[in-house]
């Protein structure tokens, strides 16, 4: 017989630590009456079947239908239900975090017909601060099927998106026209931002 969560939170939360899911080896058994704990600055997302359901804010909850409205539709569940299930519950932080940089190395090679020598090589670094705002839409998107998600896998996901070579194709009839400088940094900020963790960005 499967072991029944009867209280679960998570407490040592690293730095750099976005998301930690519990059970860490896949998916637990809970019920209506169990107690999630959720610290400050925290978000507690419940995850059934590859989905991203109900969200949980700070406090100490008694898991009811009332609470978790979105999982009791999908489980079919009556009111005041006690018969187990199954889901995978992803621990959010929502700190501000750690400053990412970013930076293009190498260079990104710009063509600007008509000026100069017909290219450009371009460097541009800067950092990001990183901070959650939407944690249903953030597990959904990043933390699904991992059991701890951490700013390095972010920091990868940035300098990936600098150096993406359909960035560099947007920018291209623009860095033509005008400062390739200005055209790029821009352009890869609004890029950058897309990924709905910055609340800050500072250039080079």
């Amino acid at each position: 017989m499967p072991r029944i969560i009867d209280v679960v939170d998570h407490v040592n939360v690293m730095d750099d630590e976005l998301v930690y899911r519990e059970p860490q080896g896949g998916s637990g058994d809970f019920r209506f009456g169990s107690q999630v704990i959720v610290q400050e600055s925290q978000a507690a997302v419940f995850v059934r079947q590859g989905q991203a359901l109900d969200a949980l804010g700070p406090g100490a909850h008694t898991l009811s239908t009332g609470n978790l409205p979105i999982l009791t539709g999908l489980l079919g569940l009556a009111t005041g239900g006690r018969t187990p299930f199954t889901a995978d519950l992803y621990f959010v932080n929502l700190k501000d975090l750690p400053q990412v940089p970013w930076g293009t190395n190498p260079p990104i090679v710009l063509e600007t017909p008509g000026r100069g020598m017909g290219v450009v090589l371009l460097i541009t670094h800067g950092v990001i601060d990183i901070g959650i705002e939407e944690p249903v839409r953030f597990v959904k998107q990043y933390g699904i099927g991992k059991p701890i998600l951490r700013l390095g896998d972010i920091r990868d996901r940035i300098e990936a998106t600098a150096t993406n070579p359909a960035i560099v194709a947007a920018i291209g009839e623009q860095a033509a026209r005008d400062i390739a400088y200005e055209s790029y940094h821009n352009v890869l900020e609004d890029t950058i931002l897309s990924l709905d963790l910055s609340r800050r960005r500072e250039g080079p």
